[in-house]
């Protein structure tokens, strides 16, 4: 009787746990005007090669620059499909492990820009941006392209994002297109094509969470011409709560500069506080 009941219990696991993976999920951007998150991105860049080699510690897995930013994000206003966020960057610091040096020079005036700025994105229920304008504390504008990839309210990590078109079960992929434009100058902007894939879903202190795969490339504009780099990296997306709690994502390519080409590694992590 004993082994029954045993066999009885394992056999409802496996019914359970077989009907949770046969869930259906839509995933969609929501809330009400006025909701406010507060998030924490860590922007690590590692870099191989190019001019400062000599200088950098040979510990490659330093990153040449670490900057942290604590960003406020506020949905302004719902119209239709549309919803209109506004993200602040609170606080920051800039960091320079592989070269100490560098971090005491430059640290100040690297972070000056970022400070205060606020970014103002529209986007729709599938979290795909179509309209990005940073503008800085001093009120200054520009178009999305400084405000994605220079780390400011934007952050890279938001044009990487797109949800499925239809409701979907854990193992279910599904591919996209994210394009920001460049700003008012035409200088940068990125478009980014990625396959995204519902690994799971599970519960974490109390909320529903969707754990999402993602692989792709993201093609980048530069003053020495267009960057290509590979996208790999992960995200959980709160289903209740309708937003995006972490991402966290890897960009490794090659940049053109003027004394040459260098190996790079971008590392940024999105977390919500």
């Amino acid at each position: 009787m004993r082994r029954l009941s045993v066999v009885v219990s394992a056999l409802l696991t496996l019914a359970a746990t077989a009907a949770h993976a046969q869930e259906s999920v839509l995933l969609r951007v929501g809330g009400q005007p006025g909701q406010v998150a507060r998030y924490r991105r860590v922007i690590e860049t590692f870099v191989r090669g190019g001019p400062m080699a000599g200088m950098a510690s040979a510990d490659t897995t330093l990153p040449m620059s670490r900057i942290t930013l604590h960003a406020t994000r506020t949905l302004q206003a719902v119209t239709g499909d549309t919803m209109t966020f506004a993200e602040t960057v609170d606080s920051g610091t800039f960091d320079s492990p592989a070269m100490p040096q560098m971090a005491q020079a430059l640290g100040p005036r690297t972070m000056q820009p970022l400070l205060g700025r606020t970014t103002v994105t529209k986007t729709d229920a599938r979290a795909r941006i179509f309209s990005q304008v940073a503008s800085s504390a001093q009120g200054g504008a520009g178009g999305g392209g400084r405000g994605a990839m220079g780390g400011g309210g934007g952050g890279p990590d938001r044009a990487m994002l797109a949800l499925p078109a239809a409701a979907v079960r854990v193992g279910d992929s599904w591919s996209d297109s994210t394009t920001v434009p460049p700003d008012s100058a035409g200088a940068g902007g990125s478009t980014t094509v990625a396959t995204f894939k519902l690994e799971r879903l599970e519960v974490q202190g109390g909320a529903r969470i969707a754990v999402i795969s993602m692989n792709g490339r993201t093609m980048t504009n530069a003053a020495n011409g267009p960057q290509n780099f590979a996208l790999t990296g992960d995200l959980q997306f709160d289903v209740s709560a309708r937003r995006l709690s972490q991402m966290n994502m890897t960009l490794t390519g090659t940049a053109s500069t003027p004394q040459g080409d260098v190996s790079l590694k971008v590392h940024i992590t999105n977390q919500l506080m």
